[in-house]
Order: C-alpha cells, then structure tokens, then sequence
C-alpha cells in the first residue's frame, strides 16, 4: 500500500478476505455467470473481484486481461452473461470506440474517482450501470454507488459505520478490520448514513489508480533550474494535474 507516499506493509486475514467477498455477493447478487477484468489481480480490488469472488460464488473467470475496446468487444460476441471488473482510467476512455451489440451484465469501478459524465457515457457504451466501488488497501471496501443510475452519494455496505472522530477527522470500523481505523479522507455524512467524499487528509491522491505525494512533485519542480516555487493542483474536472509555476 502506498497511502502515505511510500509503500507500507498492510496484514490481511483469510477470514477478513472471506467476511468481504460474502459482503459483495450479498449486495450484488445479480453480476453475471463469468467475470472479465481490464485490471490485475495482483492489486488487491482485482484479487477480491476478479479472483475470490467468482470463487466463492462459482462464477467462470477470464484469466486473460483485457487491455483495449476491441478485446471487450470481442469477448461480448464470443462470452455471454459478462461482468467487467473495471476503472477510472479505462472506463473515462472507452465510449471513443464503436459501441458493442452486446450489454454486460454488469460492470465495477474501483481504485479512484469516476467523473459522473464519464460514469453516465460509459454505462451507455457497455450497456449496464457503473457500480462504483469506494475504498482503499487498507480498510477494504467502504461503499458503493451507481452515477449512471442517478446516485451520487455513497452507501456504505453492510457491516460498515463511519463516525467522526474530529472536526474533519473520520474513523470507519469494518468487519474486514481488526480494529477501528482513521480514514485519509474528508467526508461529508449525511442522516440516513450515506456521505461524499470531499477532500483529502493528507497531500496524496490518486491519478489513474497510481497515488501521488503533490508535495513530491512540487519539490522535484523546484529542484528545476528557473523554478523558484511550484504548487500542483487537482482539476476535479478530469482528475488531472495541473502546475501553477513561479519562475
């Protein structure tokens, strides 16, 4: 895990694991007979939802991963009853493609932020709502929503309460936790439990699934000749950054 900057040891339990693919197939029941994937399994949203899930539940796996448009479509024509284990950074890209005949069954998000226009057009390229997935290495997963399907707040799945812990302090206890844990991010909470996310705690953020250390990256800048001071910001836009530069 890399959350703060540098990658860091995370201990996962067997049971841990267990407790939160039967929490996914208990929220999402209805996914699809095979699962398909554009991301690894090494990463540990792919090893849940593209290795121990279909397991657990006795779906079929495509073991081959899926790089490009033309691979998904061509697995739709030749694969039926498809669920596509997916991400921002392929997913804000697809819909430039011919569009396939075939719909999935169902299609997951994970590992960053998916702008709500991307959501809404790739749901109409795949033909099936974007089931967005928020949460982390560490603290498993912590809630779901669908923006192509109008939902814009996050549900926190079952088995999960956050609480905060201080002013823009929050703290989530988990079943995939051994123990309360501090969460890196500000969050907005409303009555009925749902929340968005609003910020970050810390200077790190996620661009194409790959964290990021903005004061990283102004320091390299400012070691550049002509650069007296560099300050990145984040288009919430696009999810891109951008370089505000004094010279």
């Amino acid at each position: 895990s890399g959350s703060t900057g540098e990658p860091t040891f995370v201990s996962k339990t067997l049971a841990q694991l267990n407790t939160e693919v039967a929490v996914l197939a208990e929220t999402f029941p209805n996914i699809g007979s095979t699962v398909a994937a554009t991301i690894t399994h090494q990463h540990i949203y792919g090893f849940l939802f593209k290795v121990l899930w279909p397991i657990k539940t006795a779906r079929k796996i495509v073991a081959e991963r899926w790089h490009y448009p033309e691979q998904i479509i061509a697995g739709l024509n030749a694969i039926p009853n498809l669920c596509l284990i997916s991400s921002p950074a392929h997913l804000s890209r697809i819909d430039n493609n011919p569009k396939p005949e075939t719909p999935f069954i169902s299609v997951f998000s994970s590992g960053g932020p998916l702008g709500k226009e991307h959501a809404q057009s790739a749901a109409i390229w795949l033909g099936s709502s974007i089931q967005e997935v928020y949460g982390s290495t560490e603290t498993g997963g912590i809630a779901y929503r669908s923006q192509s399907s109008g939902d814009t707040v996050w549900t926190p799945f079952p088995g999960i309460k956050i609480s905060e812990a201080s002013e823009n302090s929050f703290t989530i206890e988990s079943p995939y936790l051994s123990e309360p844990q501090l969460l890196s991010d500000k969050l907005k909470l409303y009555p009925n439990k749902s929340f968005d996310v609003i910020g970050r705690q810390d200077r790190i953020v996620k661009i194409h699934e790959k964290r990021v250390s903005l004061t990283h990256m102004e320091n390299i800048l400012q070691k550049m000749p002509g650069v007296e001071k560099a300050h990145i910001l984040v288009d919430a836009s696009n999810g891109r950054l951008n370089a505000v530069i004094q010279t």
